[in-house]
Parts: structure tokens; C-alpha cells; sequence
């Protein structure tokens, strides 16, 4: 169908998803696009798209993930269809009724520390401070991987605080730009690497200088360390966890994180896995190695360790004076 061909779209347009989205987006809609070959269909209404497309989710099994994935492939290339397919939309929240969504392991700050280390002594120093980063502001995976050298403020005497600006490029969940703040005397090692990690990037480049799916894999191999099972999601599951351990007031913990729903905050906390793993470690003597990790952190990130990947354009003579 031509409505959904890639080149008629406006470059503007498609610099509004990252390239990776933008891959996912399109072979979800050729899938779809080839089940219409397949059964000789040409629907020439939203309303008889919507039911076609609903049809292709059962019978080719598609889940919940994969299904909005095509979703919003569709409505990317075909922006008149926003808003116009309602039954594709009623089966996605049949879904999630039917498959409610996994909670994340929550990561509490001492962990992230432990993990923190064991990144950098694989040489994945700007991983190992961003995954810090997002478990000190309850960031989103995706906007902790989006953070550019430009998107972080330094604190000045106006605003003592990091200012994060998300979704500078391509938007956040809630679809258009968002800030957070990260205050120097919440994490004073944090900043310090913050601080370090922010003069050797070039401007325009990537923090982490890493995707999703290397970070999903790094992370479950290193957790594994600690017998758990952390995910991208879990940074920001262990900031809401440990905020609410701490006695902070929901809502306010709600609002730092953004979320947009009490029934998704509360997806995010799970006090009684945290305390239980807690004490998990302890029986396993792991505590010590996990307090030793926190006390001598600053120690796994040498003179010059972030000065080797950054997917940026490279740096000049004025950008070594800047950097340093």
C-alpha cells in the first residue's frame, strides 16, 4: 500500500524517531503490508484497515509488544491514521488486562554501585555512570541512552543542580520534551563522574555511547553476579522503590519520575523484593563486596577513561581545549 512507503515521508519526519525505531517501525509495518498481499486485501478505509490489521495480530501471533510496535509503525507513515483505528487500540488494552506487565527488578542505589564497577572494569566507563545517572532520577531507559553532551545543564549559581533536558531529538513516552534535575549533594561521587564524563564528550554526543540492546546485555551478564535478574527498566525501578523506602511522599516520587499514571508508578515499586534481596545478599555474604564497591568507587574510573568511545564528529583542536 502506498501509504505506507518510507521515502514519501518528510526527512523532518523521520528525525523525530531514532534510527533504530525507525528500522523497527518499518519491518512491523512490512509484515503487515505482506499479510495484505497475502489474503489480496486493499482496504480503502481507516475502519476496514483497523479490523485487517487486528486480524493480522491473531494470525500471526503477534504479542502485546509487537503488536504496538506495528501500531505505531502504522501511524508513523500514515499520520491521517492517528486517532482512527479504535478496535486495533481496544485489543491492546484487552491485552494488557489479559498479560499485565512484568514489573522491573528494582535496583536499589548500592547495587547500581556494585554493577557500576564491574562495567568499568570491563572498560564500560560511560555505561557505568549513566546507569548511575538513571538510577539517581528514575530515568527511562531510552532517555538515559538519548542524553547528549548538549542535553545536560551544569549547575550554575542560578540553578545549583544538572538539569536534564529528555527527548531534546526524538520526544520521551509523553511525546515531547521533559526535565529533570540531579542535585550535586544527592550523590557528591556521582557528580564528581558526571562532571568528568560531561568535559570528555564531545557536544552533540552521546553520554552512554551505547544502544538498548547492548546495554540489556551487559546488564543481565553482570547481574548475574549478584544472583538477580536486573533489566534496563530496573535503574528506574529501584530510584521509585528506594524514594518510597526512604519515607519520600508517593506523589512527590511520582512527579521527580514523571510518571503519567498512579497505576504505572505503582508498577515500578516493589518494596517487598527489594528488602528480600537485601537480605539475600547479606546471607551470602555479598554485602561486603557490595559496601567495598560504593566506598571505592572513584577508584575504577582513572585519568582518561572516558576519553575512548563517543559517537560524535570528532573532536578538534578547540574541542581538546573544551574537554580536556
Amino acid at each position: 500500500m502506498h501509504r505506507f512507503r518510507p521515502d514519501r515521508l518528510d526527512p523532518l519526519h523521520v528525525n523525530t524517531v531514532q534510527s533504530s525505531t525507525f528500522g523497527r517501525y518499518q519491518r512491523a509495518v512490512e509484515g503487515f503490508e505482506f499479510f495484505l498481499l497475502r489474503n489480496d486485501a486493499a482496504p480503502s478505509s481507516a475502519a476496514e484497515l483497523d479490523e485487517w490489521l487486528v486480524l493480522y495480530r491473531r494470525e500471526a501471533s503477534l504479542t502485546r509488544s509487537q503488536f504496538e510496535v506495528a501500531l505505531a509503525g502504522i501511524q508513523f507513515f500514515a499520520p491521517s491514521l492517528r486517532g482512527h483505528l479504535p478496535l486495533s487500540k481496544k485489543v491492546i488494552k484487552g491485552l494488557a488486562i489479559e498479560y499485565p506487565s512484568k514489573h522491573a527488578f528494582p535496583m536499589l542505589s548500592s547495587s547500581a554501585k556494585f554493577i557500576a564497577t564491574k562495567m568499568a572494569a570491563e572498560g564500560e566507563h560511560r555505561l557505568a555512570v549513566c546507569l548511575l545517572l538513571q538510577q539517581a532520577t528514575g530515568l527511562r531507559p531510552s532517555e538515559m541512552l538519548g542524553l547528549r553532551e548538549h542535553d545536560v545543564l551544569r549547575p550554575s549559581d542560578l540553578v545549583p543542580r544538572y538539569v536534564l533536558r529528555l527527548g531534546t531529538c526524538v520526544g520521551t513516552k509523553v511525546g515531547r520534551e521533559q526535565t529533570t534535575f540531579f542535585d550535586p549533594e544527592q550523590d557528591p561521587m556521582l557528580a564528581m563522574l558526571l562532571f568528568r564524563l560531561l568535559r570528555s564528550t564531545p557536544e552533540q554526543s552521546s553520554l552512554a555511547a551505547c544502544g538498548y540492546d547492548h546495554y540489556r546485555r551487559v546488564l543481565a551478564r553482570l547481574s548475574a553476579l549478584l544472583g538477580v535478574h536486573y533489566s534496563p527498566h530496573s535503574c528506574r525501578a529501584g530510584f521509585a522503590t528506594e524514594a518510597i523506602l526512604r519515607g519520600d511522599a508517593p506523589q512527590l516520587v511520582q512527579r521527580r519520575g514523571r510518571w503519567a499514571s498512579e497505576a504505572s508508578f505503582l508498577v515500578y515499586i516493589d518494596v517487598a523484593t527489594a528488602l528480600q534481596v537485601e537480605a539475600e545478599f547479606r546471607s551470602r555474604a555479598l554485602d561486603t563486596a557490595i559496601a567495598t564497591a560504593g566506598r571505592d568507587l572513584m577508584a575504577f574510573f582513572p585519568k582518561g577513561c572516558f576519553s575512548g568511545r563517543a559517537d560524535g564528529p570528532p573532536r578538534h583542536r578547540a574541542d581538546r581545549r573544551r574537554f580536556g
